[in-house]
């Protein structure tokens, strides 16, 4: 800063701070005020405001009008960034403080703005000189002073860092001018404390997997194979189809996710499948998900509202889990169920996976059968055929279980010593066969014809 015989400047310093340390670099922190401030110009507010939003976006704070009622005054603009006194832990993206590399202002002055201003961007905003470096601070506008009961204006630009998390209550930007005196006066402007909390984020990877258990084995899948002989069941709401499948215990559903926490990921408390009856978060938790080293492309996420966001996988943010779902007993798991894969992090915000699976957890398996197998007026050496017997599926209303049927038997013993028929006392299945119908179909179209004799039971 320059002086001379005609032009007093005054600069009174608040806090002077200098820190040593034996091995390290020394650092400084300035602050500046004014001293009693008799001039005209007014400032509509003294804190900067921007909305809530999340790290990675851009903000606009209100507009500060500047009122002049005296001479003529040009204005010039500097700062120092804002810290977060509070938190320790804060980071934006690496320690408690935002850089004020991260702000710029667009200002108006009568006719003039900023959108003129060479050193402007497209949008008509400035970066602003850090306050270190007393001798580049700026005017406002070039050339373009406040003439008096002329009214200027300034809005300031947030490019919100990501990670960025943190109260930042502490810092300035300064408006600097010459009074009538040709002393110079500093009008400081705070950040009044900004909202960047943001709950995590979840986003399923790939295509859920339904897997068959150990303990007994489907008609095709194996233990641990995906379970694809399963149904999938249908309802329409409001217009929207929904699908639901049912599982019986054991039996288990598996999701690829990518979790992210725009206030950083080691800010997650964890990651958790669950299950309830309505959707979103808050249901019981039911397992843990296990942090995943798989290579999962990330175009394979449905990200949603964030797809244009989200182009690349940043460490920092984001994290890949694996999330085994596994169906318990019907005394703890029965009936209708959502099940999809929440979670926490460290200020107890909740988020849930928009995409989960109803299911139908153990449904009762009934089988009713009206009689018993009744021959009559046998003769040796002719073909006989038996009463008809009624099957009707009654497993649990609602659950859309389907059932295969198979029939298997033994041959027939007699306990009488002397029965023949031709083998001695015994009665061979394999002169046993049968007639099926179900609906429109019968087994007179049935694949197997020609082999339709009873198996033996193993």
């Amino acid at each position: 800063m320059r002086s001379n015989q005609n032009t007093r400047y005054k600069i009174l310093t608040k806090n002077l701070l200098l820190v040593l340390i034996v091995g390290f670099t020394a650092i400084f922190c300035l602050s500046y005020v004014a001293g009693e401030d008799t001039s005209s110009l007014d400032i509509s507010s003294t804190e900067i405001i921007f909305p809530k939003d999340h790290p990675g976006s851009t903000v606009y704070s209100q507009t500060i009008y500047i009122t002049n009622d005296d001479s003529v005054k040009t204005i010039s603009i500097l700062g120092d960034g804002f810290y977060d006194s509070d938190t320790s832990g804060a980071q934006c993206p690496l320690t408690n403080k935002i850089y004020l590399t991260n702000f710029a202002y667009y200002a108006e002055i009568g006719g003039y703005s900023t959108l003129q201003d060479p050193r402007a961007d497209e949008e008509g905003y400035i970066s602003i000189p850090d306050a270190f470096k007393l001798e580049d601070k700026q005017e406002l506008i070039l050339n373009h002073p406040l003439l008096n009961n002329e009214i200027a204006s300034i809005k300031f630009r947030l490019s919100i860092p990501v990670p960025c998390y943190g109260g930042f209550d502490s810092g300035d930007i300064f408006l600097w001018f010459e009074d009538e005196n040709g002393e110079i006066i500093s009008k400081s402007l705070g950040l009044q404390k900004p909202d960047f909390n943001e709950p995590p984020h979840i986003f399923k990877c790939g295509n859920v997997s339904f897997i068959e258990d150990c303990v007994e084995e489907g008609r095709i899948s194996g233990c641990n194979d995906p379970l694809i002989e399963r149904r999938t069941n249908y309802w329409e709401e409001w217009g929207k189809i929904n699908s639901w499948k049912y599982l019986f215990e054991g039996e288990q559903i598996h999701w690829d996710v990518l979790v992210m926490d725009y206030n950083r990921i080691e800010n997650l408390e964890g990651v958790y499948g669950t299950i309830g009856s309505m959707k979103g978060p808050g249901n019981d938790i039911e397992v843990e998900c296990e942090p995943s080293e798989k290579v999962i492309p990330l175009d394979s996420c449905e990200l949603g509202e964030f797809e244009d966001e989200i182009t690349s996988f940043n460490p920092r943010t984001m994290k890949y889990y694996d999330c085994l779902f596994t169906v318990e007993t019907p005394d703890s798991m029965e009936g209708f169920y959502w099940t999809t894969i929440e979670t926490e992090d460290m200020e107890g915000f909740r988020a849930a996976m928009d995409e989960g699976e109803w299911i139908f957890a153990n449904p009762v398996i009934s089988l009713s059968i009206n009689d018993s197998i009744k021959f009559e007026n046998l003769t040796p050496g002719k073909t006989a055929y038996s009463n008809e017997i009624t099957l009707s599926n009654d497993v649990e209303m609602g659950s859309g279980v389907i059932l295969d049927m198979f029939i298997s038997g033994t041959d027939f013993y007699s306990a009488e010593e002397f029965s023949y028929c031709p083998e001695k006392q015994k009665l061979n299945l394999s002169r046993f066969s049968y007639y099926a119908e179900n609906g429109n179909y019968s087994t007179l179209n049935d694949l197997e014809i020609g082999r339709s004799n009873f198996s033996w039971l193993q």
